[in-house]
């Protein structure tokens, strides 16, 4: 009995570490590549195309700023 609730809470015994030369390689899926490059392609587009938005919504607002100052002083 005690031998029984010793070897359930791992009492006494010695655990073996994972070694990455002890694990298999996954396969690698051809479709799942496929739809990952897609998904970073589209995020690295959708993110140029941000970056293009807020330069000119910052061009507009420096703009705008430099107009309502000129007005003020005349």
């Amino acid at each position: 009995m005690m031998a029984h609730i010793k070897r359930a809470l791992r009492i006494g015994q010695t655990t073996q570490p994972v070694l990455l030369s002890d694990v298999n390689v996954a396969k690698q899926d051809p479709e799942q590549e496929q739809k990952v490059k897609t998904a970073v392609a589209n995020l690295v587009s959708s993110l140029l195309e941000l970056e293009r938005h807020s330069y000119d919504v910052r061009r507009e607002l420096s703009t705008l700023s430099l107009n309502a100052v000129v007005r003020k002083k005349e």
